[in-house]
């Protein structure tokens, strides 16, 4: 059985190092494991248009494969990231970890 696919937890436009505008996305993971990516604010319009959406804070809750839009824009020969769960084991919690609400 496979493990659910990783989901968007929070997107928003900010500013970058460089004073352009990005668009920031958290992603979590079935082990309760987060990852933020960060993209040029103009693949904003394709990652919207290939969740169906018309707000950034409405790609919370939608699967990180409609990201694939953006890095496609900018990258359009690039293999689709690793998709598999991080490793948590450094994490210096006893707790096991939790699944990320949306």
């Amino acid at each position: 059985m496979s493990a659910p696919e990783p989901v968007i937890v929070s997107a928003a436009v900010v500013a970058g190092h460089d004073g352009q505008a990005e668009l920031a996305v958290d992603i979590c993971y079935s082990n309760g494991a987060t990852r933020q990516t960060v993209f040029p604010v103009d693949a904003l319009a394709p990652v919207l248009d290939a969740a169906g959406v018309t707000e950034v804070g409405d790609l919370v809750g939608r699967p990180w494969s409609v990201l694939l839009a953006g890095r496609q824009l900018h990258a359009p020969n690039a293999t689709a990231p690793n998709t598999s769960t991080p490793n948590t084991s450094s994490r210096r919690t006893s707790e096991e970890p939790q699944p990320c609400s949306t």
